[in-house]
C-alpha cells in the first residue's frame, strides 16, 4: 500500500513539475517575442507620397487607433464642409463613398489622400452600415470641433499623427 501511495506522490510531483515547466516565460520576460516591437524602432511608411498638381491638393499623416496603437480597420475618407465660406450656417459635411477622396493606407496606418480639390474637409472613418466616425480635433474644452483639412491645390499636407477612438 505504501509503495502505491509513493509511486502516485512521485507521478503527482513530476506532473506538475512538467505543468509549470511549459507555462515558464522565456529568460527576457516575453511570451511571445515576435509580436514585440522594439520600442527604439520608428515605424515608417510603405507609401510612396505623390505630388500634388496646380489644380488639386495631396494630404498625408498616419492615423493610429489610440486603444490598440494600430492602424485603424476602416476605410478613411474626407468629408466636404460645403457650407465653409457661408459663416451664418452651420457646418454641413457632404460624404459619398463612391466619389469623396478615399485615402491610401499602409498596414502601420501611413495614409495619403491624393487629387484632393481644394477646399476644407473632415476626416472620417467609414462604417459600413453604421454611421461614420468623424476625426475631432483632440481638446476637450469648448473649442473640440472636426479636425478639419485645409487643402490648397498645388500643396502638399502633412497632418502627422492623429489618433483616433
Amino acid at each position: 500500500m505504501k509503495r502505491k501511495t509513493l509511486i502516485f506522490i512521485l507521478i503527482t510531483v513530476l506532473s506538475f513539475s512538467v505543468l509549470s515547466a511549459c507555462n515558464k516565460e522565456s529568460d527576457n520576460g516575453v511570451k511571445n517575442p515576435t509580436n514585440v516591437l522594439d520600442p527604439n524602432t520608428e515605424l515608417v511608411s510603405s507609401l510612396t507620397i505623390p505630388s500634388p498638381t496646380s489644380e488639386l491638393a495631396v494630404v498625408h499623416g498616419r492615423l493610429v487607433d489610440e486603444e490598440t496603437g494600430k492602424a485603424p480597420q476602416n476605410a478613411v475618407y474626407l468629408a466636404e464642409n460645403i457650407t465653409d465660406d457661408k459663416p451664418d450656417l452651420p457646418v454641413y459635411l457632404s460624404f459619398s463613398h463612391v466619389s469623396s477622396p478615399r485615402a491610401e493606407m499602409d498596414e502601420n496606418g501611413f495614409f495619403y489622400f491624393k487629387d484632393v480639390p481644394e477646399g476644407q474637409y473632415a476626416i472620417l472613418l467609414f462604417v459600413p452600415g453604421g454611421a461614420p466616425i468623424f476625426i475631432d480635433n483632440g481638446k476637450t474644452d469648448d473649442t473640440m470641433d472636426y479636425l478639419w483639412v485645409n487643402a490648397v491645390a498645388n500643396e502638399t499636407l502633412d497632418m502627422g499623427t492623429i489618433y483616433v477612438p
